[in-house]
C-alpha cells in the first residue's frame, strides 16, 4: 500500500499538468482567432547510435524565426530570442517520419511537440564516417496551404575504429555559466548569445586532442550533457561550433510538466542520459569531464560504481570551493580503489597531461593544449568584465 506521500505528489503532479495544458489551449484557442500563428517547423536534435540501432529525437513548433548570433547584439535582441525560444508554440498529436541508412519510421509527437525514434537498421553502416544524414518530414497538414515541412538532421554512430567515448558537462565545464548562482545565470542566458558566451581556456583544444584519440587519426564520440532546458538546444549547438569544439549530440531537460517529468531533478536527468549512453555502447570506455559547482563528482561517482570497467578517468573543474574541495579528495580515494583517476583540474593542461600519459592522446598536444590555455587567458579580463557587467 503506498503512503500519502506518494499519492500526494501524484495529485500535485496531475493537477499541475491538467492546469498547464488548459492555459495553453487558451492561449492556442485566442491566438488562432486572432490569426497570430505561424509556419510549422521541425527542430532536429542530433541523434547517436552504434552498428544495430540509432536513437533519435526533436521537436515539432510554430517557427521562432530567431536572429543570427553576433558579438554586437544588444542585450534585448538576445532577451526576445530567449523569450521566442521559450514561447514558440509546439505541435502535439501529429506524424513525423524519419528516414535513415535505408530505414524508414513514423512516430507521432507527444503534446508538448517532441518525437523519438528508434532505428533498427538491417546493415552496418559506412565505418569511415561519424555523422550520417537522417531525413525528418512532417507528413500531415498543421496550417491551411501548408507547404512541404522536411528537415535533415544528422545522427553519431561510432565505428569500430573508436578507442573511447567522452561525456561532457556543459555549464561551468566548457562555458562559464555560474550555475550556482541563480542571478549571474539568468542574466548570461537571457542577455548573451552563443559569440558573447566565453569557452573556459583551453577546452577546444583538449577536446580536439581526445577526439583525434593517441594516433591523431581516430574520430571518439562526444555526448554533452545539461540540466537546461531543450529550448537552449541551438544556443549550446551554435556555442560548440562557434568555439570549434568537436560536435556531439546535446542531450537537454524538458522542464515542461507532464505526468512522467514533473518533480524529477537534473541530476536524474543526467543519470538516465549517461546509463542510456552506455548501454548504447556496452564494449566503449569512457571518460567523464564536469566541475565542481552541482552535483557532477557525485553522479560519476554513482555512474562508476553502476558500470565497472566502463569509466577510464573523471576531469573535474576545480571552481576554488574549499568544501566541494574536500568533498572530492574524499571520491578520489574511494574511486582510486576501483582503479579510476578522478582529478579535480584547475587548468585544463593538467587533463591534457594526465590523458597523455595514459596514452589517450599524443604527447605532444599537451603543449598545444598549454599554449590554447595561455591564448584564452590573455582574453579573462575581457571575459570576466563581459560576466560581471553583464
Amino acid at each position: 500500500m503506498r503512503d500519502w506521500k506518494s499519492l500526494l505528489a501524484e495529485a500535485l503532479k496531475l493537477t499541475a499538468h491538467q492546469l498547464e495544458r488548459l492555459l495553453e489551449g487558451i492561449s492556442h484557442r485566442f491566438r488562432d482567432r486572432l490569426g497570430w500563428t505561424r509556419p510549422v517547423q521541425i527542430i532536429p536534435y542530433r541523434g547517436y547510435g552504434n552498428s544495430a540501432e540509432i536513437f533519435l529525437q526533436g521537436r515539432v513548433v510554430e517557427e521562432r524565426k530567431l536572429g543570427t548570433p553576433e558579438e554586437d547584439d544588444a542585450w534585448w535582441e538576445n532577451a526576445l530570442d530567449m523569450y521566442r525560444r521559450f514561447r514558440a508554440r509546439d505541435i502535439g498529436g501529429v506524424r513525423v517520419q524519419a528516414r535513415c541508412l535505408g530505414q524508414t519510421q513514423e512516430t507521432v509527437t507527444d503534446e508538448e511537440g517532441y518525437y523519438r525514434f528508434h532505428l533498427k537498421l538491417q546493415n552496418a553502416p559506412p565505418n569511415d564516417r561519424l555523422w550520417h544524414d537522417v531525413e525528418i518530414e512532417l507528413l500531415e497538414q498543421v496550417r491551411e496551404e501548408q507547404p512541404e515541412v522536411r528537415v535533415t538532421g544528422s545522427v553519431m554512430i561510432a565505428g569500430s575504429d573508436t578507442e573511447f567515448g567522452v561525456i561532457s558537462d556543459i555549464d561551468d565545464t566548457i562555458v562559464k555559466t555560474h550555475a550556482t548562482d541563480l542571478l549571474t545565470i539568468a542574466r548570461l542566458t537571457f542577455f548573451h548569445n552563443a559569440r558573447t558566451r566565453m569557452a573556459l581556456p583551453g577546452t577546444a583544444a583538449f577536446y580536439e586532442a581526445l577526439h583525434r584519440g593517441s594516433n591523431g587519426q581516430r574520430l571518439n564520440p562526444f555526448f554533452y550533457i545539461s540540466s537546461s532546458a531543450w529550448n537552449l538546444y541551438d544556443l549550446f549547438v551554435d556555442f560548440l561550433e562557434l568555439n570549434s569544439i568537436p560536435a556531439g549530440p546535446v542531450l537537454l531537460r524538458d522542464l515542461g510538466i507532464d505526468k512522467t517529468k514533473f518533480l524529477k531533478t537534473g541530476h536524474e536527468h543526467k543519470l538516465d542520459k549517461i546509463r542510456h549512453i552506455l548501454e548504447t555502447f556496452p564494449d566503449l570506455p569512457f571518460l567523464l569531464v564536469g566541475d565542481e559547482g552541482q552535483k557532477d563528482p557525485s553522479l560519476y561517482e554513482q555512474i562508476t560504481h553502476e558500470c565497472p570497467g566502463r569509466i577510464r578517468a573523471i576531469y573535474i573543474r576545480d571552481l576554488r570551493n574549499k568544501h566541494r574541495d574536500e568533498e572530492i579528495a574524499r571520491l578520489a580515494t574511494e574511486l582510486q580503489q576501483l582503479g579510476v583517476d578522478l582529478l579535480l583540474i584547475e587548468d585544463t593542461t593538467g587533463a591534457a597531461e594526465h590523458a597523455a600519459a595514459n596514452d589517450w592522446i599524443g604527447p605532444h598536444e599537451v603543449e598545444r593544449v598549454r599554449q590554447d590555455c595561455n591564448a584564452d587567458l590573455t582574453d579573462r579580463d575581457a571575459a570576466e568584465r563581459i560576466l560581471r557587467d553583464g
